[in-house]
């Protein structure tokens, strides 16, 4: 479920949560997302899904199938600081599915701007910050076995195989967000 992680009475759409991971060659390099336009924007207008099994919420590149590529999040907790904990998931064409944990605020901002008839103004705003993240990889080859938010320490056990499907080795890392 959503476990708070909403903007105006629905679930943070998975498309601007997409904006952080936009590209599996890089890290992520946007810091912000403008919520108040992303969350119903055209940049955003993909047919969106919720998996009840899984907990993820999810898009289709093509918005059919996956033949173009998915992408998808779950909100594994919240820190008593509010900083929300998501799992994302990023596969393309290929056979590559792309693990990364994302920490991220949803906080109030100010956008400056010449919208509307009252000519250039402040207005308010809800920005999901991204405070950092963790990087997975591949399946076996990075990918996350398990996370697991407990209060402020984050436990993620990752696969450390020597190819996607050699899932017998894995290593685990606890990580303080305080």
């Amino acid at each position: 479920t959503a476990r708070g992680f909403i903007y105006a009475g629905s679930p943070i759409n998975p498309a601007c949560v997409a904006m952080f991971n936009n590209s599996m060659a890089d890290y992520p390099y946007i810091a912000s997302i403008n919520l108040s336009v992303c969350q119903n924007s055209n940049a955003a207008a993909k047919v969106t899904h919720f998996d009840q099994k899984t907990g993820q919420y999810y898009f289709f590149e093509n918005d059919k199938d996956y033949s173009a590529g998915v992408y998808k999040y779950k909100v594994l907790g919240k820190t008593n600081l509010g900083i929300y904990v998501l799992e994302t998931m990023q596969a393309g064409e290929g056979s590559l599915a792309a693990d990364t944990l994302l920490f991220v605020r949803l906080q109030t901002g100010t956008n400056y701007n010449n919208r509307g008839s009252a000519g250039f103004k402040a207005q308010v705003i809800t920005e999901l910050k991204l405070l950092g993240y963790f990087s997975g990889g591949d399946r076996c080859t990075g990918g996350f076995k398990s996370v697991q938010l407990l209060g402020s320490k984050l436990k993620i056990t990752q696969y450390n195989g020597d190819n996607p499907l050699d899932c017998s080795k894995v290593s685990s890392t606890i990580i303080n967000l305080n």
